[in-house]
This record gives C-alpha cells, sequence and structure tokens, in this order.
C-alpha cells in the first residue's frame, strides 16, 4: 500500500478501508492455508501508527510528523518538569511502534498536551509576533472547527437513540432518527451501515442499498458487505448477494456466518456443485470460538450435505427447488 503511493498516501482515515480490500484479493486468489485464514480478521489499525501514517499522508506527513516531535524533543529546555514530560513523550513514540496510540482518544489528548507543554518551553527567548489579521483568522478558524464539533457530538446522541430504537425493534422512529442525522454524519462508515441495516429490517431495500453502497467508500466493515448481500438476495439478484457474500467471507475467513449466508443462496438458487463444496469446507472447519451460533449453523448444514455424498447429489428440499426453477 505505500509502495503505490509513497508521498501523498491514500487519503486520512484510509488505511482500514484499503487493508481490508487488499486482505480480500489476498484470500479471494489462490490457495492460502489454514494457519492464515485462522489468524486473519477485520483489521482496523496497522499496530504500528508510523506505518499507518505513511499509508494515509505519505511520506510528507511522515516526515512533517517527526519533524514536530524532534522539534520538541531537541530545541526545548531540558527543566526537571521538561525532562519527565520528553521521557513519557518517548515512551508514547515507543508505544506506537507494535499498536495504536494516536487512534485512542485519551491517549492522543495525554500526548497533545504533553506536547504543548514541552513546545511552550522553548530555548529560544525569541516570540514572533503576527499580523492582528492572522489572529483574528486563527480565533475564527477555531470558531468554525469548534461549532461543527458540536454538532457532530450533537448528532452522536441522537445516533445512540436511533441505535436503541432498532435495537428494540422501533424501526419507524429509528429510521426518522438516522435519516435526520445524514447531512452531519454521511461519511461516516458505521453510521450508515447502521441506517442502512435498519432499513433493510424494514425490507426497503432499494432504499437500503445506496446507503450501504456508499457505507464502502469509508468503511470495508464485513457487515456492510453482508447487509448488502441481504437487500440483493431479498429483491432477487442473486448474482449481486454472492459477490458481496464472498467479500465478506473474504475478509474475515474463518467465520462461519458468511459462509453459512453462502449456503442458503446456494440451496435457494439450486446450485448443486456450490453447495456441496461449501457444505463441506464449513464442516471442514475447526471452532476457533464455540457458540450456539456455531453449533446451529453445523447442525444446519449437515442437513443439507445427505445428498452430497454421492457426485452431484443433493437433498430432497434442493431437488425439489430445482424442479421448481424456470
Amino acid at each position: 500500500m505505500i509502495a503505490e503511493k509513497p508521498v501523498f498516501g491514500h487519503g486520512y482515515n484510509q488505511f482500514e478501508r484499503i487493508y481490508n480490500d487488499r486482505q480480500a484479493e489476498y484470500f479471494s486468489t489462490g490457495k492460502r492455508s489454514e494457519q492464515e485464514k485462522r489468524i486473519a480478521s477485520y483489521t482496523i489499525h496497522a499496530h504500528n501508527d508510523y506505518l499507518e501514517l505513511w499509508t494515509e499522508t505519505g511520506f510528507i506527513g511522515l516526515l512533517l510528523f517527526l519533524a514536530i516531535v524532534s522539534f520538541a524533543l531537541i530545541k526545548t529546555k531540558n527543566t526537571n518538569l521538561n525532562y519527565t514530560m520528553k521521557v513519557a513523550l518517548l515512551a508514547f513514540l515507543i508505544e506506537a511502534l507494535f499498536t495504536f496510540p494516536f487512534h485512542i482518544l485519551p491517549q492522543l489528548i495525554v500526548f497533545t498536551s504533553m506536547l504543548a507543554f514541552i513546545g511552550s518551553n522553548l530555548k529560544s527567548e525569541r516570540i514572533m509576533s503576527y499580523p492582528k489579521v492572522l489572529s483574528v483568522a486563527g480565533l475564527l478558524f477555531v470558531s468554525i472547527c469548534a461549532g461543527r464539533q458540536a454538532n457532530n457530538y450533537n448528532a452522536h446522541k441522537i445516533w445512540h437513540q436511533a441505535n436503541m430504537l432498532s435495537s428494540g425493534q422501533v424501526y419507524e422512529a429509528a429510521d426518522k432518527l438516522y435519516e435526520s442525522l445524514y447531512p452531519v454524519l454521511k461519511s461516516n462508515g458505521a453510521y450508515l451501515l447502521n441506517y442502512g441495516g435498519t432499513l433493510t429490517l424494514k425490507k426497503q431495500y432499494n432504499k437500503a442499498i445506496p446507503i450501504l453502497q456508499n457505507a464502502l467508500l469509508f468503511s470495508n466493515d464485513p457487515n456492510i458487505h453482508l447487509s448488502l448481500g441481504n437487500c440483493y438476495l431479498e429483491s432477487g439478484d442473486y448474482r449481486q448477494a454472492e459477490k458481496y457474500y464472498q467479500k465478506a467471507e473474504a475478509i474475515e475467513p474463518y467465520k462461519f456466518y458468511p459462509k453459512y449466508l453462502l449456503v442458503k443462496l446456494y440451496a435457494k438458487t439450486a446450485d448443486e456443485e456450490k453447495l456441496c463444496r461449501k457444505c463441506k469446507e464449513i464442516l471442514a472447519m475447526n471452532i476457533k470460538v464455540h457458540s450456539t451460533a456455531v453449533d446451529q449453523i453445523k447442525k444446519d448444514v449437515m442437513t443439507l450435505t445427505g445428498g452430497c455424498r454421492e457426485p452431484g447429489g443433493v437433498n430432497e428440499s434442493v431437488n425439489k427447488k430445482r424442479k421448481e426453477k424456470p
């Protein structure tokens, strides 16, 4: 990903979307080991903030970040308190090699506060005097940003209420709240997933599909692909349903549910070959985490594999669907 756009990067907050695309391509092309499939999962962060920063903002963004930190460590006074702050700052920088502290809000606040404190103790006593026009412009910019953040905070509170209503199956009221939030949160993948998912539960598939398609511009959450697959399945577009189920399966190759939805799709369309192959794949999988859902999936799949023992055979229910197919 870095090699593709090393200078300017793929864009801020785009790591999760692009990385999971690459992961899906990796598992979709070629035979991969069971160990690789077992440890792969939906990935949000790189677990190395420097690599993630380079991927998103390119070498220029990474260089600017390192320049700011280096300036704070080198060009500031070494008082006792300042020295302590610098050591703590180094701890953050080391942690960022193995995890993602700059994506955890409380840690980011502490890091920024320490950086500001260290930066206020420059070795040079000179203070640059800026024109009043720049000061006013800066104050205006901060005020606009603060206003937008206040709107965003209120939108998140209403979003939480909509989620509660949707969880309680009060879909009509939840839909109205989601719709009112669209102008503010239309670039939030998680919100669009919740909104599209509620529309799917309301069986408004034609309205849900564009919302979920828009969500894919900002996130590659497998649940978005599964919801799109469900929408297309209920709309009768089985080819598109298969495409999105397969994408969710490729992002998380050791999850049972995407494979199970493919089994149900193949049973519905009476695709004997794919049905038998997918059923056998599910039954051959080792269970990572036992749950009643996984047990139920395996039980349901077992009922569909009776006819798969013979070449080209399927169970009675699938045969019936094939005969009824125009």
